[in-house]
């Protein structure tokens, strides 16, 4: 199952939510409503009228909690990490333990090919235990208890945070949130009815028999309020338990390794504190957990044991389980590096792809490969430079420095100018410097480099994000000419500042198809076809194939003087919302056009994966 085939079946998870909920509702309204109609019914009233009465005092309650709960998932995952005690934690911690922590989920993004994530730490949580949440992969956050980071050595906490990557790329995080807004509206019927049961005894003995009445229906309601709470349990049961057994499986697939994952799982076991999370919104999240968070008679999570079990076949449950709780010392001491880092090679010109297929079926997966490749790769950027880009100040300059222009004199000095602006004669000087170490990278080193920079922009306040990105524009334009990689910088930076994207956030799933959005789907591919064949028959052709490959043939090839990166403008945010079946023709597409020719240039590549990423599916390095 590849990614997109992930995305259709959370999808059709989805589904299965609002079954269960619809099934729950009606389970509740017999029990609320039958109770009183027939007791009025009985005394020679109106019982129908009572029962219908009811039910839609039940459905109305039910309705509210479950949209005033999605409208405050609609914040995003940060606010679910700090509604459970998160605390964010800079990238440009020094702290050792956090600055392993931040290293490894470095590593897995540029391997995946996805943002990198919000990091939080739950401090005041001693258990082992971890998260993910978001609405999509731009505001994902990767949460984890402090007793993570004390009990776990690098390897284990890799295996972790590669299970919570398999939850961010396979759809799980967005389900997740569906499922606590669908619980959410449950639940508020056993808080009605407490409220209802609780104000029953207060009134004065003249109003006693309408004090039972409310008492009455309160209790009824808190009943069947507790009943719904139960059954949003089985829910969350039957939903989470498979899908941990996947990410799990997955871990071990991204790592290459069984043991650190496993390891995790068994220093849970042989813990001396279950991973039960202390927070009082642990309950209402607790499917989101890496294991069990509370203590429940449905458990979201399967045993312990069945899922070690799994990973590693054989093991027997006893002393083995009973695991020695050791930090990672070793690892800090060895600069956090990971064990998986091939030696560096001359990196060619183009990347070495096979045929379409190798780079579809990658969409959203991680190879050990990938991970590796990203641990040499952060080993070989320059600390200076890992530095900057780790700290919201300097990280600024840096992005800067991608934009300078280094052949036209006059259109640097423009930019130099720009940039004093913005700031101070300090960030001139910052930019400067870091643009002469750039010059010195290795071209493959520069999209993972940025991405790690944009991640710190998200420390900035709006205003300031406004005014960062109106600078990056200014700079874009100085020389009255935009390249492929300054719209790719713009737009990315402009994803993470979040200034046009958060009204688009929602936990509604994208349904158009692709024939609703023809003609963005042409001027993509116009572009991507001109962008990497100055020849036009040659862009003709790889057009051709494209529309070949996909059958599109309502496909329109623009000129290229149509075909500039300005063309897409407005292009991305109609396919973000395409199916995801429909996606994946849409990549493939874009890489028939790239790979016309026989092979893919590092510039081609960038192009590919950003436009990937903008479209919310992750690509890892294609080489």
């Amino acid at each position: 199952m590849n990614f997109f085939e992930h995305q259709d079946r959370a999808k059709s998870n989805s589904k299965k939510i609002v079954l269960f909920y619809t099934i729950a509702l009606i389970l509740m309204i017999t029990l609320i409503g039958v109770v009183p109609a027939i007791i009025v019914s009985q005394n020679g009233g109106d019982g129908t009228a009572v029962f219908l009465g009811v039910s839609g005092i039940i459905l109305l309650i039910a309705g509210v909690g479950t949209m005033v709960k999605f409208a405050w998932l609609n914040n995003g995952g940060a606010h679910v990490a700090e509604s459970l005690g998160g605390r964010l934690v800079s990238t440009a911690t020094r702290a050792p333990q956090e600055r392993m922590l931040i290293n490894v989920i470095e590593e897995m993004s540029i391997a995946s090919g996805c943002p990198m994530p919000g990091v939080y730490l739950l401090e005041g949580e001693s258990s082992i235990n971890a998260f993910a949440a978001g609405l999509q992969l731009d505001d994902a956050v990767i949460a984890v208890t402090r007793g993570c980071l004390e009990q776990l050595s690098r390897d284990e906490l890799q295996g972790v945070i590669a299970h919570e990557y398999s939850h961010i790329i396979h759809g799980d995080m967005r389900l997740n949130l569906k499922l606590i807004g669908v619980i959410a509206g449950i639940t508020t019927l056993a808080y009605v009815g407490e409220i209802l049961f609780r104000c029953a005894g207060r009134g004065s003995k003249d109003d006693a028999r309408a004090g039972a009445a409310i008492g009455a229906i309160g209790l009824l309601f808190f009943i069947g309020g507790w009943l719904g709470v139960l059954f949003s349990s089985i829910i969350k049961a039957m939903v989470s338990r498979q899908r941990e057994f996947l990410a799990d499986a997955s871990a071990v697939q991204y790592t290459r390794s069984k043991t650190g994952i496993a390891g995790a799982l068994k220093k849970i076991g042989g813990f001396a504190n279950d991973p039960k999370l202390a927070s009082a919104n642990a309950r209402d999240a607790s499917h989101m957990f890496f294991s069990e968070g509370i203590r429940s008679i449905f458990a979201s999570h399967p045993p312990l044991s069945k899922r070690i079990q799994r990973i590693q076949a054989g093991w027997v449950p006893g002393k083995s389980s009973s695991v020695a709780v050791t930090g990672g010392g070793a690892d800090m001491a060895m600069g956090f590096t990971s064990a998986m880092t091939p030696s560096a090679e001359a990196a060619p010109a183009t990347i070495r792809v096979e045929n379409v297929e190798q780079v579809i079926n990658n969409v959203g997966e991680i190879s050990p490969h990938a991970v590796a490749y990203a641990a040499d790769l952060l080993n070989q950027i320059p600390e200076s430079l890992l530095g900057a880009a780790h700290d919201v100040y300097t990280s600024r300059a840096l992005i800067f420095a991608f934009l300078l222009d280094d052949h036209d004199d006059a259109a640097r000095a423009k930019q130099l100018e720009i940039i004093n602006g913005y700031g101070s004669s300090e960030f001139v000087q910052l930019s400067t410097q870091y643009g002469g170490d750039i010059a010195s990278l290795d071209r493959r080193q520069v999209l993972p480099l940025f991405e790690i920079a944009r991640h710190a922009l998200a420390d900035m306040s709006q205003s300031q994000g406004i005014k960062f990105l109106n600078t990056i524009n200014e700079l874009v334009k100085a020389d009255r000419h935009i390249s492929m990689f300054e719209w790719v910088l713009y737009r990315l930076t402009k994803r993470t500042l979040d200034i046009s994207t958060n009204a688009q956030r929602s936990l509604k799933a994208a349904k158009a198809t692709i024939a609703s959005q023809h003609v963005p789907a042409s001027k993509l591919l116009s572009v991507l076809c001109h962008a990497g064949h100055d020849d036009p028959v040659e862009a003709e052709k790889a057009f051709e194939d494209a529309r070949t490959q996909t059958g599109w043939h309502w496909l329109s090839l623009l000129s290229r003087e149509e075909s500039t990166a300005m063309t897409l403008n407005g292009t991305i945010e109609p396919l973000a919302m395409l199916r995801p079946a429909d996606k994946q023709m849409l990549i493939n597409a874009a890489v028939c056009c790239a790979l016309s020719d026989g092979e893919i240039t590092i510039s081609e590549g960038e192009l590919l994966r950003a436009t990937a990423e903008l479209l919310g599916c992750p690509m890892p390095p294609l080489d």
